[in-house]
């Protein structure tokens, strides 16, 4: 069995001229010359030391989890798991059929959002972009935008006084509305024909942050989620959350239940501490070592512990893996449901796997980067970045007559900090 792990390996010795170099023209004088070896030799130990552990917890989670691979029996029932999986009969791994999706019009939203605090206020920019693609044979035939090409970023105050975390949170929920006014804008268009809204992220399910004037936000939010799932299932429209980085692990919770139920009857599998591994890895990389390239996971159903009432008796997240290039971690896709849907399992299994189909032929054109490419379109569109994002401060304080309402943070302004030598 081949192992990715040893197809790269971490150098026992590293190159160490450039640190040296670095060490040596911050440290011109001969005085501090010792030193400054003794701090490269010091950060050397530290680099190696790391690299060393890093690399072995690599090898030991991927030859541990090549077992649960060889395990992939026919089904995980639901009595091997405290996680309800809705759908019985499930593979830990599955392939997905690959599909033509010629002739589809895929749609895609993704927002962008920057802050900047000042001594009085934070100034929170947001925007989102919708794109419609519809899909040739083996190429694009059609683009479009919506609200516009290049969208206008919306400007928000930030007056009340509240944490760095926060408002930052709250930046987050203002760009996440824009997302969901976006999507609907460009579902009620006339004549505009959707198969698939896919939506980069996840999306929340009644989390309220800590201060009560953050409510209106959320649910404003809520509402907007609602209607959009509601606008979805009248026109027929299938919606597909997909997350770049997720920072889940309840996927290696079901396998470690998985595990257990088989110890049961063959205790020798502890012997290579699968159970460990599965109690120290997040979901997403897990997920790499289990899957091969053009596989999806099982599907299961989460919600947040501070989902509302409302929102647990409405609706449910799913999500499952999909891994659609071998040098790349899976992408996860939610997808919701309401408890009526969910009686017709067989079907959502099979949207499942044209969402599978779809995403996977639209994340193939890097062998080292799989993401969907409307979603890389409409996040190009929908970014903030730095610099356009100054442009429009600097614009609003030099129209402000109060200097002290618009002192930057302190931390941003001092005037002793050190700089390097040239």
């Amino acid at each position: 069995m081949t192992f990715v792990c040893e197809r790269y390996p971490v150098p026992l010795r590293q190159d160490l001229s450039l640190i040296y170099d670095q060490i040596n023209i911050e440290s011109r004088a001969n005085e501090n010359l010792a030193d400054s070896k003794y701090n490269v030799q010091s950060l050397v130990n530290q680099i190696q030391k790391i690299a060393n552990e890093i690399s072995s917890l690599g090898r030991e989670r991927e030859q541990s989890l090549a077992i649960i691979r060889l395990l992939n029996t026919p089904i995980i029932e639901s009595k091997h798991v405290g996680l309800p999986l809705e759908f019985p009969n499930q593979k830990i791994a599955s392939s997905f059929p690959m599909g033509a999706i010629n002739g589809l019009t895929i749609a895609a939203v993704d927002g962008g959002s920057a802050r900047k605090s000042f001594s009085g206020f934070d100034l929170v920019g947001s925007r989102a972009s919708g794109i419609v693609m519809t899909l040739g044979a083996s190429r694009v035939r059609d683009v479009s935008y919506y609200p516009q090409k290049h969208p206008v970023v919306n400007i928000q105050i930030l007056r009340s006084p509240m944490t760095f975390v926060e408002s930052t949170e709250l930046a987050s929920r203002y760009r996440e509305i824009e997302e969901l006014r976006t999507a609907l804008g460009l579902l009620g268009q006339r004549n505009r024909h959707v198969d698939i809204l896919l939506m980069d992220g996840t999306f929340d399910q009644g989390t309220f942050l800590s201060r009560s004037r953050t409510i209106p936000e959320t649910s404003l939010y809520l509402r907007f989620l609602e209607k959009l799932k509601t606008v979805a299932r009248e026109k027929g429209i299938m919606i597909g959350w997909v997350v770049k980085d997720s920072r889940l692990s309840i996927f290696s919770k079901v396998l470690l239940a998985y595990v257990h139920q088989i110890a049961s009857k063959n205790p020798k599998i502890y012997q290579y501490n699968i159970v460990g591994v599965l109690e120290g890895i997040l979901d997403q990389l897990m997920m790499h070592y289990i899957l091969s390239e053009g596989e999806r996971s099982f599907v299961i159903s989460h919600m947040s512990e501070t989902a509302t009432e409302l929102a647990q008796s409405q609706s449910r997240r799913y999500s499952f893996y999909l891994k659609t290039v071998s040098d790349d971690l899976p992408m996860r896709v939610d997808f919701q449901k309401s408890p009526r849907e969910l009686e017709e399992s067989e079907v959502i299994l099979e949207e499942v796997n044209k969402l599978s189909t779809t995403i996977s032929s639209l994340s193939r054109y890097n062998g080292h980067y799989s993401f969907p490419s409307p979603l890389v379109e409409a996040d190009g569109r929908a970014r903030i970045t730095d610099a356009e994002f100054s442009i429009i401060v600097d614009s609003i304080v030099r129209r402000i007559s109060c200097r002290s309402e618009v002192l930057p943070l302190r931390r941003e302004r001092s005037p002793f900090r050190l700089r390097k030598s040239r």
